[in-house]
């Protein structure tokens, strides 16, 4: 199974991705930044509010899990 994971570079994205990496699903792992993605992720660099970028980064994925949360001041 393909599956997405924004905000693949968190606390909680990492975990998740390393343990569907493991478990043998081929994993899109999309962040601000791939550098602390783990590895057996397929890791892109994406601005998740950029709807257009997102849709192309998730093309094929069977499932996905967003786990992105807002870092804008005063929200």
């Amino acid at each position: 199974m393909k599956i997405g994971v924004a905000g693949a570079s968190g606390f909680v994205g990492r975990a998740l991705t390393a343990r569907l990496a493991a478990a043998g699903h081929d994993v899109v792992a999309l962040s601000r930044s791939s550098a602390a993605v783990p590895d057996g992720a397929t890791a892109l660099a994406v601005d998740v509010s950029d709807g257009a970028a997102t849709t192309a980064a998730l093309s094929g994925v069977d499932t996905a899990y967003y786990l992105v949360h807002s870092m804008a001041a005063g929200a």
